[in-house]
């Protein structure tokens, strides 16, 4: 029987991965290249005794999200930067609190790799740049072309990308994100929200921020002042604004105007990643492979498939 025809652009559906947001929505802490991710859960044994816990939690989020939401597009991406990323030049401390991933979650990454290709899915990554700049460059890309898209993550420092036609989704709290959503959230619009990570930063990368400002202060101050740049060019005014110790903040503002400014540029994502294929065609998902469930025996995720062949008769026209 004749495969279903792929989708016309029109009736698409874009979906960009982060693969640590895969591995949370398997309730495995982020992020995937960094060792907390095998801290989450018990070290489980897999095929030939090969640890496979965080595989076993992607593959089964990968497959349960693609029968769930039938993206037509997908791209996933993966941060392999490590310490060569491109913030830690500018500051040695950025993301300092994340270990040296060890050999078998290295060996698992290559298996998540190996599964989501064969389940169809285009795998991106970088040695300078992170799985969120390549999120955004992606999204971007898509985004340029008319289409909507979802960013699927549990790093909510991705809401900055958020706009009328792109959402962000939670897989671990199961929360998507629009524009009123991010308002809610966070008290600030979509394109602040790096301005409020520059005053308040970002304990898990180690992103500074001003010291003595909190969430809702943040929040206040930029409902007062577009950006951070207008916090600071109407710093004389912080005193009578209201805030509860409004003079203290004033001063900690002033105390900490070069550390604002960084960890506003730490927190700002890169849109013009160099990616291969990251042209829409290049996102389409393929089919699953032909020889998947084998690699379904040699993984141990033997359990998956049922599921995997749903998918394959859907892409096939079937029911």
């Amino acid at each position: 029987m004749a495969r279903a025809a792929p989708p016309t652009l029109a009736a698409a559906a874009f979906a960009v991965l982060a693969a640590a947001g895969a591995l949370s929505g398997a309730a495995i802490v982020r992020p995937l290249g960094g060792g907390r991710a095998l801290a989450s859960r018990p070290a489980a044994g897999g095929a030939a005794g090969r640890q496979s816990n965080a595989l076993v939690g992607f593959s089964r989020f990968l497959v349960d999200y693609a029968l769930t939401e039938e993206p037509t597009h997908v791209a996933l991406c993966f941060d392999c930067s490590g310490g060569s990323a491109f913030r830690k030049k500018m500051h040695a401390g950025y993301k300092s609190n994340r270990p040296k991933a060890e050999a078998p979650f290295l060996d698992q990454l290559k298996r998540c790799k190996e599964f989501a290709d064969a389940l169809g899915m285009k795998c991106f990554e970088s040695k300078k740049f992170e799985a969120d700049d390549l999120i955004a460059t992606l999204s971007t890309a898509v985004l340029s072309k008319g289409h909507r898209c979802t960013v699927v993550t549990v790093d909510k420092d991705l809401c900055q990308l958020v706009e009328p036609r792109l959402s962000v989704y939670d897989p671990a709290g199961g929360s998507r994100y629009d524009e009123a959503g991010v308002v809610k959230k966070f008290g600030v619009l979509p394109c602040q929200v790096v301005d409020m990570l520059g005053l308040v930063g970002d304990s898990a990368d180690c992103i500074p921020g001003v010291r003595g400002i909190g969430p809702r202060t943040a929040a206040q101050l930029l409902q007062q002042f577009k950006d951070l740049d207008a916090v600071y060019a109407g710093l004389d005014k912080v005193a009578t604004l209201g805030l509860r110790g409004a003079a203290g903040v004033q001063k900690a503002l002033a105390a900490g105007q070069d550390i604002a400014f960084l960890s506003r540029t730490l927190a700002t994502l890169e849109h013009n990643v160099p990616v291969q294929k990251a042209s829409i065609r290049g996102m389409l998902r393929r089919r699953p492979s032909s020889d998947i469930h084998t690699l379904l025996d040699e993984f141990g995720l033997q359990s998956l498939g049922r599921q995997v062949s749903r998918l394959q008769r859907r892409m096939d026209g079937l029911p």
